[in-house]
């Protein structure tokens, strides 16, 4: 890679880096609406997926179980960012 050429000085070199690494991340996935009514819907009832219901729920919204795995693990942060925020309102977060 370049950032590894001997030449250039050690901040170029890690700027490089980091401009490598942004550059093979993977593109942000843009779900449609009928998609996201589709995992909203199923998140208010079921916080957590097992394989099979994962498996089941990806080919029904024509996704990869890695984006509704990836989906449900944001969603999950957010809600407990939410529920967390609201003083006084005891909770209990489910186990998978």
């Amino acid at each position: 890679s370049l950032a590894q050429d001997s030449s250039l000085c050690p901040e170029a070199a890690a700027a490089l880096s980091r401009a490598e690494a942004r550059k093979s991340r993977r593109n942000r996935t843009v779900f449609t609406e009928g998609q996201l009514m589709g995992l909203e819907r199923r998140f208010d009832s079921q916080k957590y997926l097992s394989t099979p219901d994962r498996a089941d729920l990806a080919r029904a919204l024509g996704l990869t179980q890695l984006q509704v795995k990836t989906w449900y693990q944001n969603r999950r942060m957010k809600w407990k960012k939410q529920v967390t925020l609201r003083p006084g309102m005891p909770y209990i977060l489910g186990s998978p």
